[in-house]
């Protein structure tokens, strides 16, 4: 390890001489190991007499500030010079979010989804940016195989269903069917006269709704 450091303080030495600056940015920090993010604060200690020779950034989900807290990474949270954390998206924020991208790739200004749908997508999203792109992508891909022009709710609760591994309700609907008798009378004039005399009626449950 420390041949490698060395080595590492040499190249960044001539980057910093180039004019050059050197950033690592480290995805789903979370999942970093303590032990690897303890040598991360080592490379930290990089630096000439006047400034840094490496900037680290850290980006993770909430959980990394859990593992931050930890008492032995105490010198790296220490070390810490700016730190953000960026908010769920609002309602409305997701809507523009992808219309926007629905907006880089659509060559008709027809709308592909229907307020409907965007409303389910954007209640089970909850803002956020990785989950807007599932439910959209897999709702266009289910639209595609049902030979619909736009995307529906029922579509989006659908592939959301698929998603949270929740079963979707079957959705009946009920037709009323009247059945009755005719009765006809004659008037003065020849024409007929009908009434439909109604007797009974009925509920019938039809197939699910069409998607």
């Amino acid at each position: 390890m420390p041949d490698t450091v060395n080595r590492l303080h040499q190249v960044l030495i001539e980057e910093y001489k180039q004019g050059r600056n050197v950033a690592l940015i480290v995805d789903e920090a979370q999942h970093m190991p303590i032990e690897t993010l303890e040598h991360l604060r080592m490379l930290s200690n990089l630096e000439t007499s006047t400034q840094k020779l490496i900037q680290i950034v850290l980006v993770g989900q909430p959980e990394f500030e859990a593992k931050l807290n930890d008492h032995s990474l105490r010198q790296l949270k220490q070390r810490l010079v700016i730190r953000g954390t960026i908010s769920p998206l609002t309602a409305e924020e997701s809507r523009d979010y992808i219309l926007y991208r629905l907006g880089k790739v659509m060559i008709s200004e027809e709308p592909l989804f229907t307020r409907g749908a965007l409303r389910e997508i954007i209640r089970e999203a909850q803002g956020t940016p990785r989950v807007l792109n599932i439910l959209c992508t897999n709702a266009l891909i289910q639209g595609f195989g049902y030979r619909k022009r736009r995307v529906s709710a029922r579509i989006a609760k659908h592939v959301i269903a698929d998603y949270t591994g929740k079963k979707l309700q079957r959705v009946w609907r009920p037709r009323l069917v009247l059945a009755g008798a005719t009765a006809c009378a004659s008037r003065g004039d020849g024409a007929a006269m009908c009434r439909v005399l109604v007797c009974t009626v009925s509920a019938a449950l039809l197939a699910p709704m069409e998607l």
